[in-house]
């Protein structure tokens, strides 16, 4: 209990730093929307009493015309805040997704990659689309807690009244009619509560247990059935699939309809039945009391009315509190997420950074500080080393790289190559500082990269990866990474990737895709890489790497864009990953991981000399492939 009411504390302090306007005015428009109700029992209240007595009407007129003043007050600044909250609450729930996707750049990559995590993330999606969990949730239940407490205070005050105005039941005292009323009245009451909290909480529970399949399911369906993308497969291959998709999409959507449709069914009828048999007490006792002659006509339906909003209020209040408990599942994944990337990546490093070494490598010897400059100026030129580098995933016992040591000198050429899932792609993603949680040592121009900040490294390096990402903008902003850069440099190193005739159809402002503009283009393959290699060139970092980009293409076109990227950067840093030996014969040196160990390094035709070289194994083994009889 007491950790659930600290994720409550935290979480509004999470929304105080978001949006705290939805906060106030959300809680402001339903306390003063509480008080409308009195107003209106007032105002029956005096105008009976008025008939009754033959009040003056001008001094009637004038009490009338104020309560509607204060009526008429309460509907305005309640509609105004209502109003607000509205629009902040949509502010904060932008906000809140922003939040959660910067929040994701600062959690160790590594463990971004973990499916323990991705269910997470995908389980708290999944819960924010529940109507009890979630912040439209947790705002709507704050705010009915807030204005029922406010409304419950209001019934109290004059509800009141009516216990100061004696009437007996036979010989039954006063008191002891009051006595017994509010004794039964509570204990009714009580039991009403207790009720409608076990069935909301209930209610959360099966919620969150029977309709996440399904929901997870129809969220599925629609994904697929809705995207332009697979119209093609399913229009040309999979239209009894398509079909037969459809019937299993009704079949779930009316399993989780009917469960929902019960569950509302008996919760409503209980909690009716209850209300019902508090209502029946509460008129005998206001009926006995107008018997008797302690309270006035005009009374009567002032008393009723204040009961039936201590009754609502009441239930509303339990509702609230008891729906914001079901709820703190969802508090809990969401706070988890955030604590995690707190640390700064200080639970990771396991190991102290070492002295920096002496400069016995050519590598070291020629390292530069890292100097600030302009995106459209070259960087300097950077040196890298390894030494004694080991990793394996959080989470798992086996070991992807052991032991690893090698150098990169400025303006070399570097090929790293090997089987798949030999570890290649894995220790450029150590090298250019993806993952943290790593033994051993790498030095950034003579630096520790344990001491320097991921932007830092991330300068250093323009990668283009095998699952390489373009974003649903325009043609210069995909290249720039929104930078400013001039027209006639874009257009310079596009000419140079091989997209000179695209540019001129299309400028620089197209949109790739027509996903967020209709007259945007649908790219090629090939285009999207040449894309994706001008982006890398544009970042005018210190050393390329590309990390089989064009793995879906046969070697021999592989190795033309290899070739012809190296041709492009001439002069400068680069490392080529492929698993294709073919494709990195131009590289001045070839590093060979085997099962994540470095088993050889040497240019092309010393490898191939070494006959029991792993190189030598793999070449053979490709080349035959392309080799005539």
């Amino acid at each position: 209990m007491k950790a659930k009411f600290k994720r409550f504390l935290s979480t509004l302090r999470y929304i105080c730093q978001l949006e705290p306007r939805m906060l106030y005015d959300g809680i402001a428009g339903a306390v003063i929307n509480s008080i409308k109700p009195f107003v209106l029992l007032i105002i029956s209240k005096v105008l009976i009493e008025a008939v009754l007595n033959k009040a003056d009407y001008v001094v009637l007129l004038r009490r009338i015309l104020l309560l509607l003043l204060g009526y008429f007050l309460c509907s305005l600044l309640g509609g105004y805040f209502e109003k607000r909250y509205n629009y902040y609450f949509k502010k904060f729930l932008l906000k809140h997704d922003m939040h959660k996707a910067c929040h994701l750049l600062k959690i160790p990559y590594a463990w971004t990659e973990e499916d323990s995590m991705q269910e997470h993330l995908t389980e708290i999606l999944n819960l924010e689309t529940k109507n009890v969990y979630g912040f439209r949730s947790f705002s709507t239940r704050l705010n009915q807690t807030c204005g029922s407490l406010a409304g419950l205070l209001l019934a109290i005050s004059l509800s009141a009244g009516i216990f100061m105005r004696g009437g007996s039941l036979g010989r039954l005292p006063a008191w002891g009619l009051d006595l017994a009323f509010i004794l039964l009245f509570i204990s009714l009451f009580l039991l009403t509560l207790k009720i409608v909290v076990w069935i909301n909480v209930q209610f959360g529970e099966l919620i969150g247990k029977n309709t996440t399949p399904l929901g997870r399911y129809l969220k599925a369906y629609n994904a697929l059935i809705y995207q332009y993308r697979s119209g093609k497969d399913i229009r040309l291959f999979s239209k009894e699939l398509a079909t037969e998709y459809t019937k299993t999409y009704l079949a779930f959507s009316e399993k989780m309809f009917t469960f929902l449709s019960t569950l509302f069914t008996k919760n409503i009828t209980i909690e009716t039945m209850m209300a019902s048999l508090t209502n029946g007490v509460l008129y005998f006792f206001i009926a006995v009391k107008a018997l008797a002659g302690t309270i006035r006509l005009s009374e009567i339906m002032l008393f009723i009315g204040a009961f039936s909003q201590l009754i609502h209020y009441a239930m509303e209040l339990l509702d609230g509190i008891s729906m914001l408990y079901s709820g703190d599942l969802y508090r809990e994944k969401l706070l988890d997420y955030y604590s995690w990337g707190k640390e700064d990546d200080s639970s990771l490093k396991r190991l102290a950074p070492s002295p920096t070494p002496t400069a016995t490598c050519k590598a070291e010897a020629a390292a530069q500080s890292i100097s600030n400059t302009k995106e459209s100026s070259p960087s300097p030129p950077a040196a890298c080393q390894v030494k004694e580098l080991s990793f394996q995933y959080p989470g798992t016992e086996r070991t992807v790289l052991k032991n690893i040591s090698f150098s990169l000198v400025p303006g070399e050429k570097l090929a790293i190559v090997g089987e798949n899932g030999s570890g290649k792609t894995t220790l450029i993603k150590l090298l250019i500082g993806l993952y943290k949680d790593y033994e051993g040592n790498i030095y950034l121009n003579g630096k520790n990269a344990r001491e320097m900040s991921a932007e830092n490294i991330g300068q250093l390096f323009a990668p283009v990866f095998q699952d390489y990402k373009l974003l649903a903008f325009t043609l210069k902003d995909n290249v720039t990474s929104f930078t400013e850069l001039p027209d006639t440099q874009i257009k310079e190193v596009l000419t140079q990737v091989g997209l000179k005739e695209f540019y001129d159809t299309h400028g620089p402002d197209v949109y790739l895709t027509r996903s967020f503009e209709a007259e945007g283009v649908e790219i090629s393959g090939g285009e999207g890489q040449k894309i994706a290699m001008a982006r890398a060139m544009l970042k005018r970092a210190a050393i390329f790497v590309l990390d089989e980009p064009t793995a879906a293409l046969d070697p021999i076109a592989e190795r033309d864009i290899y070739e012809k990227f190296n041709e492009i950067i001439e002069g400068k840093t680069a490392v080529f990953i492929s698993h294709r030996l073919s494709s990195c014969k131009f590289c001045d040196r070839i590093l060979v991981l085997d099962k994540g160990e470095l088993v050889q390094e040497g240019t092309h035709e010393v490898l191939l000399e070494n006959e029991q070289g792993k190189y030598r194994t793999l070449w053979n083994a490709q080349a035959r492939h392309y080799t005539k009889n």
